[in-house]
């Protein structure tokens, strides 16, 4: 199930979701990888809190990208013989992520879990600015991902 996966905490993913945690506090125990970018000291700090052991964080300064995070992830799963990975993301971007890690770590199974951003809701997320922009961004990157690393939207 989900709490033997190690938990990916992605990009400006929010941990809570209604009061609750996106991940179980139980799944806070595996080693999730946080690309070192603004805001993931923040995200760190909020897994903290919900639990995660300190020595199980661990930053990957040099991912710039999310194909970067998944080389980086991909190796981290070779070299510690894991199978399956639980992918903690914004709703906006499960597709890209998604089909990104299934195409650089295709030995492990990869779960999904995208908490409700505060910002935005996504069944109307043309009615703000923010919601227009992340899926219009999403769209290009689609594109530019099958083009450039040959990784398909669907």
């Amino acid at each position: 199930g989900d709490a033997e996966r190690p938990l990916l905490l992605h990009g400006r993913c929010h941990l809570e979701r209604r009061g609750r945690p996106a991940a179980r506090h139980d799944d806070l125990d595996r080693l999730p990888f946080l690309r070192e970018r603004p805001g993931v000291r923040q995200v760190q700090e909020a897994a903290l809190q919900l639990g995660l052991p300190s020595a199980a964080a661990v930053l990957a300064p040099e991912a710039q990208s999310t194909y970067d995070e998944a080389v980086h992830l991909g190796a981290l799963a070779a070299k510690n013989d894991w199978h399956a990975l639980l992918l903690v993301t914004d709703r906006f971007h499960t597709r890209r992520a998604l089909r990104t890690f299934q195409a650089l770590t295709p030995d492990a199974a990869i779960a999904l879990s995208a908490p409700d951003d505060p910002r935005h809701a996504p069944d109307r997320w043309w009615t703000t600015e923010v919601g227009l922009v992340a899926v219009v961004t999403e769209l290009l990157k689609l594109g530019f991902y099958w083009e450039r690393y040959g990784i398909p939207p669907l």
